[in-house]
């Protein structure tokens, strides 16, 4: 956490990037938040659109609900996905290779990746996507030794997190 501080920080831009792809989040989540759903504001009939997977906007409303329309404290919340799918892809690595040191040694490249440190700074569903992929994953691997697993929360945490990771991507 400590490494992930130290160079989330260092590299952050609290500029929006210049590819288009990051404002049509933004204006997806603008659409949802005033209730046309998941529409084109391009158009004054707003009507629905299918041009990007609408998982990441939708989570970009829902953070503009908590947090207002402010760039930054999205941005971050970003990173945290990208926090987030390290921790757990630390665990992940500690139960399949039974080495901690090895996991940890793999989570700080991780951490320390440039272009993955880019990514999490972007608002793009790079992030996101990410995180649901590793937490769907983690989930399979702790169903392993789950005889009743239809009943289990990793279960269920599984098909969330792949539903997730797809309506994101």
């Amino acid at each position: 956490i400590f490494a992930f501080i130290l160079s989330y920080y260092y590299i952050f831009d609290t500029k929006l990037d210049l590819n288009g792809d990051n404002f049509n989040y933004l204006n997806y989540a603008k659409s949802i938040i005033i209730g046309n759903g998941y529409s084109s504001p391009y158009n004054s009939n707003y009507p629905p659109t299918n041009w990007y997977p609408p998982g990441y906007s939708t989570i970009l409303a829902l953070a503009m609900l908590i947090v207002g329309e402010n760039v930054i404290l999205l941005k971050i919340i970003n990173g945290l996905f990208f926090l987030g799918s390290i921790l757990i892809f630390y665990q992940l690595m500690s139960k399949l290779t039974k080495n901690t040191t090895f996991a940890f040694s793999i989570s700080i490249l991780l951490v320390l990746n440039s272009g993955l440190l880019r990514l999490s700074t972007i608002i793009m569903s790079e992030m996101p996507y990410i995180f649901f992929s590793i937490l769907a994953f983690y989930c399979v691997l702790k169903l392993i030794n789950i005889s009743d697993f239809i009943k289990s929360k990793y279960f269920f945490g599984m098909l969330f997190s792949a539903i997730a990771a797809y309506y994101l991507r």
